[in-house]
C-alpha cells in the first residue's frame, strides 16, 4: 500500500525530518517512465544515514508545509527547522514512534518519542482581536540552545528584510500571528511597538559567540499531520 517517507520508518523508531527547500531541490526523479525512483545525495541530510529514507519508489504526491528556520549560534550554522502549524492540538502523533518492535532497541528513542509543539494563545492587540498567536520564545528550544538569554536575534523575511538585536525579553514579548503569518513586537501596555512588524518570516538566527552544544537528548520539533497520515488515522 501506499506509505509516507515520514511514517515508513516509524517502526524502527526513527524521526524522519522534513526537508528544507534547499535539501529538497538537491534531489532528483530518476527513470520516470518505470519506477519513479526519487534519489537525494547523501550530502544533504546533517545525518547522512537518513538520506535514504527519502530514495524511494513510485513518488506520487509532494505535501509542503509552511516552516520557519532557527539557524543555531554553533560553528556549522546547522539548522532546526519549525512548522508553525504543529501544535499541542494538531500534530503528528509521537507514539507512532514506537521501538517496541525493533530489531536493535538500542538504537531507539523508546517507547514513543517526545516532540515539542507549538502553544497558541487567543490574543486581542491594537486592531487584531482574538487572533492566534505563538509566541516567539517557543522557537528557541533547547533542541536550539540551552542558554537563549546569551544571544540578540535576527528575524528575516521572504523578501529579505529584517529585523535584528531583539534580546530573548523581545521574543518573548513578540508573536507569530499564525493566520496573518506575520511577527509583532509588542510593549508593555500590549500595544504594537512601531517597525517591528515583519511579514512572512522565514529564518531566525542567533547572533553571538558560536559554541560546541549537544542537542541531541532534546525533543526535536514536531511535525503538521499531512492528508496521508490524517486519511489513514
Amino acid at each position: 500500500g501506499a506509505f509516507s517517507n515520514r511514517a515508513k520508518f516509524t517502526g524502527s523508531g526513527l524521526y524522519n525530518y522534513d526537508l528544507r527547500w534547499d535539501q529538497f531541490i538537491t534531489g532528483y526523479l530518476l527513470d520516470i517512465n518505470y519506477s519513479g525512483r526519487t534519489f537525494f545525495p547523501s550530502s544533504v541530510l546533517q545525518e547522512p544515514l537518513l538520506t535514504k529514507m527519502y530514495n524511494t519508489k513510485w513518488a506520487n504526491d509532494i505535501y509542503m508545509f509552511r516552516k520557519i528556520d532557527v539557524k543555531r549560534p554553533d560553528a556549522e550554522g546547522t539548522i532546526v527547522t519549525f512548522e508553525p502549524q504543529a501544535t499541542t492540538d494538531y500534530y503528528v502523533d509521537d507514539d507512532a514512534y514506537n521501538c517496541a518492535t525493533s530489531s536493535d532497541p538500542g538504537t531507539c528513542p523508546g517507547d514513543g518519542l517526545s516532540t515539542t509543539k507549538f502553544t497558541v494563545a487567543t490574543m486581542s492587540f491594537g486592531d487584531y482581536a482574538d487572533i492566534k498567536t505563538i509566541s516567539m520564545d517557543q522557537f528557541i528550544t533547547d533542541y536550539v540552545t540551552d542558554s537563549p538569554g546569551s544571544y540578540t536575534y535576527k528575524i528575516i523575511a521572504l523578501d529579505g528584510t529584517y529585523e535584528e538585536g531583539w534580546t530573548y525579553e523581545d521574543m518573548q514579548d513578540a508573536y507569530y500571528l499564525l493566520d496573518f503569518d506575520m511577527i509583532v513586537l509588542l510593549d508593555d501596555s500590549m500595544e504594537e511597538i512601531e517597525g517591528s512588524k515583519i511579514n512572512f518570516p522565514v529564518r531566525i538566527e542567533l547572533v553571538g559567540t558560536a559554541v560546541v552544544y549537544d542537542y541531541s537528548t532534546a525533543d526535536p520539533p514536531a511535525f503538521v499531520p499531512s492528508p496521508y497520515e490524517i486519511e489513514t488515522e
